[in-house]
């Protein structure tokens, strides 16, 4: 930001001397202001001093927009001040403090760097795959980030990243096509030969995908599989176990709708709507953190988990929630379920059919403890969160009212049930143990792996700041637990040298049919009517300002657009770009007639 304002000969001189809301502050304060408020844009958008719960409503109506990691960082760099000299107070609306009541944990890091573009993705996807047969079990495989936002345009295609000694790796490509171009989707592995489960995401922020695709991770074929029920992104999934069962949570519908269902997808009987039991029951939201531990004490069948924060009306939600899932009525699908929370070895894992069941229901407790704090620290949108096993790992996001801050990035969360737990924040260290936050990736729209020795990967991801262009996270960033030694850090022992070897290209299976308009009942019609879209001609500004606020399909008719109707031909083209250069244009696959 700061590099574009010098770019245009417009430096900001004054930020450097007033960076922070407080400093805002003492500058007028000390200067015999005797009252003042300050606002960061992001926190001056939840006030209801300027913006109202209805007026925040009607302005997601006016244009489609799911880019609130971006908003969010965009309005923390601006500030309002308000300041007077009669008597009243000092204060940084919404700059809150963070008291986790805990000792830091520590992590390491190592960046490996990709040349020019190559991994530059956001709102992609990651999954992580074995390596070949004569792989060492301490072999971390492959991760393939799947589709996703490109420098230009969505990508159909997918990065494959493998350990810098990559000898015994497998050869990978994709046959049979898949999946199309997309973001804002979600990959979550389903465990043992159930593959990958890829559901929703979507094209532009009005033009959601309700298909789901299986990956295949021993033939790498895709192969689609049941629809969810109605288009969705910017959703929240969670396995369940090796199970093969995978549980979604909230999700965008359209440009303006909200999905408020949790669907649990079942391989053979596709997606089913839960039913929420009890007295406390979740806001609408999407983006929301959301994972699964394990299963309840004695309840075999009932998976639990975390569920926090998300997007409910232009606003990070205020919820803290654990969530339990009972699934005792399934009739089927139990056995592999029971078999795996028991710890039977692999081998004696059967996978049953289906032959029905019930429908399964959810219940939600609150967490929040009066520790608003460790509240503000959970309640994120666009966090990436997975349990391993003894304890939740949150990463990145956007919090409410305020920047978050860099050494809260990354997060432990332990001892959840039956209260809100243990939150550790995890300071970060180079390899040679020096802490630091310079190098950190920016962790917005990235993908997150955790690896099976109990690492972590981090890859793609950036930030488009409006006009003021895009950053990109430039390579992979692996983070592992910090050893110490009489509480010095001690240099990381990862010598895992992580390479981007390859960008595959994935044939879509099928063309992107849009979706029919889902109808008040939640189906969609079978028979849709065919309407004229009418003809308009402009004669003045109104006109238009009309038009916009009807926001119904028009075709402006008799427009001049200029001297480029008659003088843009192939030859006048090739006079100005050259000949030579390579231009890249955006494209879609033609549809069924």
């Amino acid at each position: 930001m700061l590099s574009h304002f010098r770019k245009l000969n417009t430096p900001l001189k004054s930020v450097h001397a007033y960076p922070t809301l407080n400093s805002q502050i003492d500058r007028f304060s000390s200067r015999g202001w005797n009252s003042v408020l300050a606002w960061n844009l992001w926190s001056a958008w939840a006030d209801q001093t300027f913006l109202s719960t209805e007026e925040r409503r009607w302005l997601e109506e006016v244009e489609p927009f799911d880019e609130w990691e971006e908003f969010a960082l965009f309005c923390s760099h601006y500030c309002l001040v308000h300041a007077k000299t009669s008597k009243g107070e000092l204060r940084a609306v919404g700059n809150e403090m963070f008291d986790l009541r805990s000792q830091p944990g520590h992590l390491t890091m190592r960046s490996y760097e990709c040349s020019g573009q190559r991994g530059q993705r956001r709102f992609a996807a990651a999954m992580l795959l074995p390596g070949d047969e004569g792989a060492t079990d301490r072999s971390p495989g492959i991760i393939v980030n799947t589709l996703g936002m490109g420098t230009k345009s969505r990508l159909q295609s997918c990065d494959i990243f493998s350990p810098g000694d990559n000898s015994k790796d497998r050869e990978l490509a994709f046959d049979g096509g898949g999946p199309a171009a997309r973001m804002c989707h979600s990959l979550s592995d389903l465990g043992g030969d159930y593959g990958v489960l890829l559901a929703g995401g979507r094209g532009s922020p009005s033009d959601p995908y309700r298909d789901c695709w299986i990956f295949n991770k021993k033939t790498t074929f895709w192969k689609r599989t049941h629809d969810l029920p109605a288009p969705l992104y910017r959703h929240s999934v969670t396995s369940l176990g090796q199970s093969g069962l995978a549980l979604l949570a909230g999700g965008k519908l359209s440009a303006t709708g909200t999905s408020g269902d949790f669907l649990l997808y079942n391989p053979t009987a596709g997606w089913v709507v839960c039913g929420i039991a009890g007295d406390t029951k979740p806001q609408v939201v999407y983006g929301a953190i959301f994972a699964s531990s394990g299963v309840s004490d004695g309840r075999k069948d009932c998976p639990r988990g975390i569920f926090a924060g998300g997007i409910c009306d232009g606003l990070i939600a205020r919820q803290v929630l654990a969530w339990e899932l009972d699934i005792s009525d399934i009739k089927v699908c139990l056995q592999r379920f029971r078999l795996y929370v028991t710890g039977f070895p692999p081998g004696r894992r059967q996978r049953p059919e289906l032959t029905g069941y019930q429908k399964p229901t959810i219940r939600f407790q609150n967490l929040v403890d009066g520790n608003q704090g460790q509240q503000n620290t959970l309640e994120r949108f666009g966090a990436v969160c997975y349990w391993d096993g003894e304890k939740y790992t949150i990463i990145g996001g956007v919090i409410r009212d305020q920047l978050l801050p860099r050494s809260l990035e990354f997060l432990h969360w332990s001892d959840v049930w039956p209260g809100l737990g243990s939150i550790k924040k995890l300071l970060v260290s180079n390899v040679t143990g020096v802490e630091t936050t310079q190098q950190l990736p920016l962790c917005i729209g990235t993908s997150t792996i955790p690896l099976r020795d109990g690492g972590l990967v981090v890859l793609g991801g950036g930030a488009t700041c409006f006009s003021m262009g895009t950053f990109w996270n430039k390579g992979i960033f692996s983070f592992y637990p910090a050893a110490q030694n009489n509480g010095e850090m001690l240099p990381s022992t990862d010598t895992t040298g992580w390479i981007h070897e390859k960008t595959l290209d994935i044939v879509p299976g099928e063309s992107h049919v849009p979706v029919a308009p889902m109808l008040e009942t939640g189906a969609t019609s079978d028979r849709q009517s065919i309407r004229t879209i009418p003809r308009v001609g402009l004669e003045t500004a109104e006109d238009f300002s009309r038009i916009v606020r009807n926001g119904q399909p028009i075709v402006l008719d008799g427009l001049n657009l200029g001297r480029c109707v008659s003088e843009w031909n192939l030859d006048h083209l090739t006079e100005k770009v050259g000949h030579e250069r390579k231009v890249c244009t955006s494209h879609s696959f033609n549809l069924p007639p």
